[in-house]
């Protein structure tokens, strides 16, 4: 299985959006769809890569305001972890109530309940639960790249101050990743990607 990865930065907090697909079978999962963006449907159809999922490291409105968006493009499979589910039905649990703009998914999700891999299409992708930044929050490993959503980032770590996080569980959480392996790369929520190191 040969990965390959591309980013699109999307929406007014310059959230990562990811495709990652299998360059040999073409089929394709996106990770964290933040806000609607033509040039990620523009990209499914030029590579002639094939949605088999949509997966959420978290429920924050910066992360999935693209989801109407992209299934009325195409019916596919979403997932996100079951303690932020409730994030995905609130514009205020989500926060895209003080955007402006509330935002609220009311379509079929499938629900992380603990530590898995989910085979998508031909693509496997290992979940680690890594709460902190929300209770539900997690990474998802797939071959060698790691997309940490709002949990880790290059050089710090995600905030801890929402009522929906859960500080406690976050120095854990960051541990977790940071003890994955050296030949990771890091695909976090926002700013650039690189090899994992500690943020301090």
């Amino acid at each position: 299985m040969k990965i390959q990865i591309k980013k699109f930065v999307v929406g007014p907090l310059a959230t990562n959006c990811y495709i990652a697909y299998d360059i040999d079978t073409n089929d394709a999962v996106i990770v964290d769809p933040g806000f609607p963006d033509q040039t990620i449907i523009d990209y499914l159809i030029r590579e002639k890569l094939r949605l088999t999922g949509i997966i959420l490291t978290h429920g924050h409105f910066d992360h999935i305001m693209g989801l109407g968006y992209l299934t009325k493009f195409c019916k596919t499979s979403i997932f996100i972890h079951k303690h932020d589910e409730p994030l995905l039905r609130d514009p205020h649990k989500n926060h895209s109530i003080y955007l402006g703009e509330p935002f609220t998914f009311i379509g079929e999700v499938e629900l992380i309940n603990s530590e898995e891999v989910i085979k998508s299409g031909s693509l496997e992708l290992k979940i680690i639960e890594t709460p902190g930044h929300t209770r539900g929050s997690i990474s998802i490993l797939l071959d060698k790249f790691l997309f940490s959503g709002d949990t880790l980032f290059l050089d710090a770590i995600g905030r801890t101050d929402f009522p929906e996080s859960a500080p406690e569980r976050m120095e854990e959480s960051i541990n977790r990743l940071l003890n994955i392996g050296s030949d990771i790369i890091l695909h976090p929520g926002h700013m650039g990607s690189g090899k994992i190191r500690a943020p301090w």
